[in-house]
């Protein structure tokens, strides 16, 4: 790096972290406050690792590794809201790693077993207690303290979600996003609810919109499961519960929709 009157300029400069690397390169300058202009690669950092060191417990979705590039410029501020003048965008990719079965697929059947009055709350210890994680990526902008994020992707064996949202600074997450069960979690969830699996195999469920909330290490996944149409829960659940039970269920005080194949 350069030190020349009151500012700092690094250029393809190394650090090793948690096992990975950072490598960056930009400007600090002190004269009028702390400007910044850097630019930024991570690749191969160990996340547990580093969210255990932040946090202080291991987290609640533990992925393997992170990879990402980043470019933040603006002014650096004094006390809690320090980042307030700082903006810059980025993406992100964090690979490999696992996550509770319950957060997500215990949720879903939670939520239908209060929908549909008569469906057993999920057991989830009949299923595997975690999930897989391939991949979660997503692009970054950062405006006066929070960060943006779109192209939201996170797959896993189990399910795929999709969305939008900001994270803040402090950790805390509002995320809004959609998400596609796989065959495999879908007989996770039957099993889970003491359904048995239909001869003809089950039926994936339509996209279920989901919120997510909490922080970072430890996020709450809240599904909208009254947003699927009760025709498509017919379809789905009424093989397995009996056409009458599921509908008196389902339409427990309310006129039942009419299925025209059976007029």
């Amino acid at each position: 790096f350069d030190l020349e009157s009151s500012a700092v300029r690094f250029k393809d400069t190394r650090l090793d972290f948690y096992d990975g690397t950072i490598t960056f390169g930009g400007s600090v300058d002190f004269r009028q406050g702390t400007q910044v202009d850097l630019k930024a690669t991570v690749t191969g950092v160990d996340m547990r690792s580093l969210m255990e060191a932040s946090t202080g417990e291991a987290p609640e979705v533990g992925f393997d590794t992170l990879e990402g590039e980043f470019e933040v410029a603006g002014s650096i501020g004094s006390g809690d809201r320090w980042f307030d003048g700082l903006s810059g965008d980025g993406s992100v990719l964090l690979q490999g790693g696992n996550l509770p079965s319950s957060s997500v697929i215990g949720t879903v059947g939670g939520a239908l077993a209060r929908l549909i009055p008569g469906f057993a709350r999920p057991d989830t210890s009949s299923i595997s207690p975690e999930t897989v994680i391939d991949h979660l990526s997503q692009s970054m902008k950062l405006q006066t303290g929070v960060i943006e994020i779109s192209d939201l992707e996170f797959v896993t064996q189990d399910y795929t979600m999709r969305g939008a949202g900001t994270i803040g600074l402090d950790g805390a997450v509002s995320l809004n996003t959609e998400l596609d069960l796989t065959h495999e979690a879908t007989q996770k969830l039957f099993l889970s609810m003491a359904l048995p699996i239909p001869t003809g195999g089950v039926q994936l469920l339509p996209s279920l919109p989901f919120h997510v909330t909490g922080t970072v290490a430890h996020p709450f996944f809240i599904p909208d499961v009254t947003s699927i149409p009760r025709i498509a829960l017919r379809t789905i659940f009424s093989p397995v519960l009996g056409v009458g039970r599921f509908i008196g269920g389902l339409f427990s005080g309310q006129e039942a929709e009419t299925d025209p194949s059976e007029e």
